[in-house]
């Protein structure tokens, strides 16, 4: 059982005004934390006559955690749907939303029309629909927003809601980081390739779940394109590595604005190099840490070691001593640099957080494998180039 002196768990109303602490009451929370998104989802359980408290429109949820002689603030959400339960214990399920969630609720427009654009970068658009769409209307303020590389010749949103905009200006960027945080800051960051952290299965590693997807594996392409000279453009490739690994999945791409090689292949060649890969997913549970992976935004990295898996594959030492002729040890020092076991490197995409048993200690899930690749991005760019010149011509 988690003591209620290690944290505090505030109701407040959606001006920030302390309404109750509804510790005692509430059986153990759990909370996320999105790479998209920032605070996510949270779950909170009350033991109470449900007549003896109360619940209002976008009231707010803080979970602090003790840090020494102070708190801190670890989570931050607003109250979406409670719903009692009239049985022995009373019960109340409180579903609570991070407020990144509230851009569901607000449109990106020009005086109830489609917002246009135009020659401008990505991040100065994210700043724009910040400024004029979310600061004011929400409770969130600005906070970081990294400059793009990419910027747009024309793009619209047609009364898009601010989180599906962020989305797909997000699509086009590729490897960034946003959301709103536990202090109800907006960021905008570049994804980090540094490798913050490392686990080991076995020792900080309870247990690791390894999921691999083929539902999403593409490996050969029918393009069909716009008219040329009367006929339809038709192209073909395939991805023979992936094809001969796996095994063959085809599907069709329509492009109507591409007429040329060069640009169909570019836009295939991207296709199949994001889709003929497969995609592994990790959830790795780390009990009793004090680590919160969010204090540092951009995540970067994690790597996850494990020194038992597939050992049956190969035996270490000299071919001649009935070994695979790996030599355990460094390059430099006549070794073959190989590792023991498996290591797994990957951008975290969802962090599940619960209280430990043990004091100011977290139990975390990391969720790895669904991260935004530059090659998604690159098709994303290309769709946006050639659906302008279709609209200019």
């Amino acid at each position: 059982m988690v003591n209620a002196n290690f944290y505090n768990i505030e109701l407040r109303d959606k001006n920030g005004l302390l309404q109750n602490y509804i510790t005692p009451w509430c059986s153990e929370p759990n909370w996320e934390w999105n790479r998209i998104g920032g605070c996510g989802n949270c779950r909170l359980k009350i033991r109470k006559d449900y007549r003896n408290i109360r619940f209002n429109a976008r009231d707010d949820i803080q979970i602090r955690i003790r840090s020494g002689s102070t708190s801190k603030l670890v989570y931050r959400g607003w109250v979406l749907a409670p719903t009692h339960s009239l049985k022995i214990p009373e019960e109340m399920s409180i579903q609570i939303k991070g407020y990144f969630d509230l851009l569901d609720y607000k449109i990106v427009h020009d005086a109830g029309d489609t917002k246009t654009y135009s020659n401008m970068s990505i991040s100065a658009i994210v700043e724009d629909i910040i400024d004029n769409f979310v600061v004011g209307n929400t409770p969130i303020t600005k906070g970081t927003i990294d400059v793009a590389n990419f910027s747009v010749d024309t793009i619209d949103f047609d009364r898009d809601t601010v989180s599906g905009a962020l989305r797909t200006l997000a699509e086009l960027e590729g490897n960034v980081e946003y959301g709103v945080d536990e202090n109800l800051v907006f960021f905008w960051r570049k994804e980090s390739t540094t490798l913050k952290h490392k686990f080991f299965v076995g020792y900080d590693v309870a247990s690791l779940e390894r999921k691999i997807d083929w539902s999403k594996l593409v490996n050969k392409v029918y393009f069909e394109g716009g008219k040329v000279n009367g006929a339809t453009y038709l192209k073909s490739a395939g991805a023979d590595d992936s094809q001969n690994r796996y095994f063959l999945v085809e599907d069709v791409l329509v492009n109507s604005a591409i007429t040329t090689d060069s640009v169909a292949s570019q836009y295939i060649n991207s296709t199949l190099k994001e889709k003929s890969k497969i995609s592994i997913i990790l959830r790795a549970k780390i009990p009793n840490t004090s680590l919160r992976l969010e204090d540092s935004i951009p995540l970067g990295r994690i790597a996850i070691y494990d020194k038992d898996y597939d050992q049956s594959l190969y035996k270490w030492g000299k071919t001649a001593s009935g070994g695979d002729n790996l030599i355990w040890g460094r390059g430099i020092y006549s070794g073959s640099d190989a590792i023991w076991g498996a290591l797994f490197k990957d951008q975290v995409d969802k962090i599940s957080y619960s209280l430990s048993e043990t004091e100011d200690k977290f139990n975390l899930e990391l969720t790895t494998g669904g991260s935004l690749l530059n090659t998604a991005a690159r098709i994303k760019q290309l769709e946006l180039i050639t659906n302008n010149l279709r609209q200019r011509s």
